[in-house]
């Protein structure tokens, strides 16, 4: 689930857009502690995208 607000005046946590997908997380280094993150999602309005991350997001 994502919120976002805009230049058009919509405020943060007015509108939700649902989403899903899957992810795989591989621990890269473990002295370090960081991951290797591979993920594919969908979205309203067939959107859909691949996203790959290096460490964690929080």
């Amino acid at each position: 689930m994502q919120t976002a607000n805009d230049e058009q005046g919509t405020k943060l946590f007015q509108i939700f857009q649902p989403g899903y997908g899957a992810g795989l997380r591989v621990l890269f280094n473990k002295a370090t502690r960081t991951n290797l993150a591979l993920d594919y999602a969908f979205g309203k309005f067939n959107n859909r995208g691949f996203f790959l991350n290096l460490n964690e997001a929080f």
